[in-house]
C-alpha cells in the first residue's frame, strides 16, 4: 500500500529513535539537557500508549497486521542489555584476586545503581514495582555464576540487608 508507505517510514524512524533514547535513558536523567529529558519522556509516553492499545486490540479480538508491538518487552530488553553491561563493568575483581570479592562486586554495584535509581525515578510508571528490575537484573547476573558457600552467604547477606 503506497499510501502508507510514509507512515511506515515514520514509524521506523520512531523505532530507531525510541531505542536509542531508551538505551540511554540513565544518562539522559544524569545530564543537565532538559531537551533530551522532555524526548525520552515523549517516548516513555508513547510506550506507555502504544502497550495500551496493544491491550485494546487484544481484547477485542481484532487481528491488525504487525500489532501488538509489545514496546514494554522491546524496552525491557534494550535496559537488560544495557543494565547487563553496566553490572559487568562494575565486576574488578574475582575470587583469585579477593576472596571476598563478592561483598566488594555488590558495594560497587550499590554505589553507581543508587545514583542509577535516583536519576531513574522518572521510569517508575513505566517499570512498577512488581517488575523488580534490581533483582532481575543484578542479583541475577550475580548468582548465574558458580558461587561457593562463602559468596552464597555474602549473597544472601546483602539480599536481606538491601531488599
Amino acid at each position: 500500500l503506497p499510501y502508507y508507505t510514509p507512515l511506515e517510514l515514520v514509524y521506523a524512524a520512531f523505532t530507531d529513535e525510541a531505542k536509542y533514547y531508551c538505551s540511554r535513558g540513565i544518562d539522559i536523567m544524569r545530564g543537565k539537557d532538559q531537551e533530551t529529558k522532555k524526548q525520552l519522556e515523549v517516548v516513555l509516553r508513547a510506550v506507555e500508549l502504544d502497550g495500551k492499545v496493544d491491550k485494546l486490540y487484544a481484547n477485542s479480538q481484532l487481528q491488525i497486521e504487525g500489532r501488538p508491538h509489545c514496546w514494554h518487552k522491546v524496552l525491557f530488553k534494550i535496559v537488560e542489555e544495557r543494565v547487563q553491561q553496566r553490572v559487568e563493568a562494575f565486576q574488578i575483581e574475582d575470587r583469585k584476586l579477593n576472596k571476598n570479592w563478592v561483598t566488594r562486586n555488590l558495594e560497587i554495584c550499590r554505589l553507581y545503581i543508587v545514583e542509577d535509581l535516583y536519576a531513574a525515578k522518572h521510569f517508575l510508571r513505566i517499570f512498577p514495582k512488581e517488575h523488580q528490575l534490581y533483582n532481575n537484573f543484578v542479583i541475577t547476573e550475580i548468582a548465574r555464576g558458580e558461587l561457593n558457600k562463602r559468596e552464597l552467604v555474602q549473597l544472601l547477606s546483602w539480599i536481606r540487608l538491601y531488599p
